[in-house]
This record gives structure tokens, sequence and C-alpha cells, in this order.
């Protein structure tokens, strides 16, 4: 996999990406992520990217992102502390 380019946005780390002749757009928030693949020549490059990555995409990208954070706030997944990680060794 190698990186194409990047696209500039305010709140987002975006990446386009190629592995086999294939293009993939990633988008990054904090610790979430999102990637969206596109079969061969369905898109041309990074410009080809970018037209598609228009408001009502980046909408629906947000929506995503609030419902990723969402699930992992309500999760109940709790955090350990590091002493609860490794048994105590004498």
């Amino acid at each position: 996999m190698r990186i194409l380019g990047n696209i500039e946005h305010p709140s987002y780390l975006i990446t386009v990406l190629e592995m086999n002749k294939r293009l993939s757009l990633q988008i990054e928030d904090g610790e979430l992520q999102q990637t969206y693949r596109y079969r061969d020549g369905e898109v041309e490059g990074v410009q080809g990217i970018k037209d598609r990555l228009d408001e009502e995409m980046l909408r629906g990208i947000r929506q995503v992102f609030d419902k990723m954070a969402s699930i992992k706030r309500n999760s109940g997944l709790k955090q350990t502390d590091s002493d609860d990680i490794f048994p105590t060794l004498i």
C-alpha cells in the first residue's frame, strides 16, 4: 500500500492510498478511522477522489464518526490500570 496524496481538511486527516491498482480514501478523526475503497477504474487518482468528496459525503462521514464515538463511549469497556494487566511476579 502506498500513499498517493493527502486532501486538506480542517477537521480530518484525509489520505488517498493505492494498493493493487485500487484506490482507498482513508479519513481519520482522532482515534477513529473510516476507509472507503474504490474498484479499479472507478475513480482516477487523487483528483477523482477529491471530486467525490463533496459536502453530502462529508456530512455522512461526520454522522458515522458521531455514531462510532457514541458506540465507543457506551461500550461498557472500562479502562484498566497497568497493574491489572500483568500478574505480580516474585
